[in-house]
C-alpha cells in the first residue's frame, strides 16, 4: 500500500467520522425539538380538553334545566287531565225529593 492510498483512506475515514458526528448531533437536536413539540402539543391538548369539559358541563346543566321544566309541565298536564277525568259525585235527584 502506498502513501497516497493510506492518505486517501484516512481522508475517507475522517469524512465518515465527521459525517457520523454530524448525524449524531443532528439527531440530538431533532430529539430535543421533538420533545419540545410533544410537550407543547400535550399542553394544548390538555387546555382543549379542559375547555371542552367546561362546555359539556354547561350544556348538560342547560339540558337538566330544560328537562326539569318539561317534566314539570308534563306533570301539570297529567294532573289536570287526571282531575278532569275524576268521577264527579252528583247527588241523586230521586233520593233528595223523596
Amino acid at each position: 500500500m502506498g502513501l497516497d492510498t493510506i492518505a486517501t483512506l484516512l481522508t475517507v475515514v475522517a469524512g465518515v467520522v465527521g459525517l457520523g458526528a454530524t448525524v449524531v448531533a443532528s439527531n440530538g437536536r431533532t430529539r430535543t425539538e421533538l420533545k419540545s413539540d410533544i410537550a407543547k402539543l400535550c399542553t394544548e391538548l390538555k387546555s382543549d380538553i379542559a375547555t371542552l369539559r367546561t362546555e359539556l358541563k354547561n350544556d348538560i346543566a342547560e339540558l337538566r334545566i330544560e328537562a326539569g321544566s318539561d317534566i314539570s309541565r308534563l306533570d301539570d298536564r297529567v294532573y289536570a287531565l287526571a282531575a278532569g277525568l275524576a268521577p264527579r259525585l252528583v247527588p241523586d235527584r230521586d233520593n233528595d225529593s223523596g
